[in-house]
């Protein structure tokens, strides 16, 4: 079974990307291909295979690119089957056990479950001006599959027949670009097609987002004392709604929402020390 890893920006978030790249070439196996949008990336390396996409809208590049990326790794490389990792993210060692659930992929891609379910119902928009699931499916006239967890879009698995997915994604989001509607994103719309086809799987991985520094030095905490890593609790931590410290290690597979360059750096780093002292 041939798979790579997949990463997608623009030269404003090399940078950032860096840290990420580092971490995927430590603890993964897998090759990397690294796709840049409307730029030529000087970053070199024997596992890494550059994709350059030119003549993309940089509003098209902040809410769906991500799809543009898929497309090019299923069509420019010989890979049958891909991990999408965002760039605000540090992978960590158990990066690879999520290449188990590649038998289970079909014509979808899986993707982790996340804890934003109160998403779907609400009326308001997101705090971050991020249009809600229920607005997208009330404007395209489809049904919101009840239950259904939020599907967390910087990570995700895919194969080769899970194109015509992405392509509908970018179809969906043109038609809401023409009524004047940009500030919504890929994560909407593919939660939006899981409810427009029923699709049931996810991917069942953890995703810890570290957006405050508190929470990432709570797991290091953990991480040091702890034989089993993780807190046992589960509970939501205090300042981060959607910070959860998973019960085993092996459900973490990356840090995610790390914006800042230099903390990005500082997570690997601090990673990187904390498991080589247990």
């Amino acid at each position: 079974m041939n798979t790579a890893l997949v990463v997608g920006f623009n030269k404003k978030f090399e940078e950032l990307s860096l840290p990420l790249i580092k971490s995927l070439l430590l603890f993964s196996k897998f090759d990397i291909i690294v796709v840049t949008y409307n730029y030529k990336s000087n970053i070199n390396n024997s596992r890494i295979k550059l994709i350059q996409l030119d003549n993309i809208d940089e509003q098209h590049v902040a809410a769906i690119a991500k799809m543009d990326a898929c497309i090019a790794a299923i069509d420019k490389t010989e890979y049958d089957n891909f991990i999408w990792v965002d760039t605000d993210a540090i992978a960590t060692k158990h990066i690879d056990h999520i290449e188990k659930y590649f038998d289970k992929v079909q014509n979808y891609p899986l993707v982790g479950s996340h804890l934003h379910e109160y998403f779907l119902m609400t009326d308001s928009h997101h705090p971050n001006g991020v249009i809600p699931l229920k607005f997208v499916c009330e404007f395209l006239n489809v049904k919101i599959v009840p239950h259904r967890p939020w599907l967390h879009a910087c990570l995700f698995i895919f194969n080769k027949n899970c194109k015509w997915f992405f392509e509908e994604c970018i179809l969906e989001y043109e038609k809401f670009k023409h009524f004047g509607y940009f500030w919504i994103h890929d994560e909407l719309f593919i939660n939006y097609l899981m409810s427009k086809y029923n699709f049931p799987n996810h991917l069942d991985v953890k995703i810890l987002n570290i957006f405050k520094k508190d929470v990432f030095d709570e797991y290091l905490e953990t991480l040091v004392l702890t034989e089993d890593i993780f807190i046992r609790s589960e509970a939501v931590h205090e300042s981060d709604i959607s910070s959860i410290l998973p019960k085993s290690s092996e459900d973490l597979c990356i840090f995610h929402g790390i914006t800042d360059v230099n903390f990005s750096k500082e997570v690997l780093e601090k990673y990187i020390n904390a498991i080589i002292r247990l």
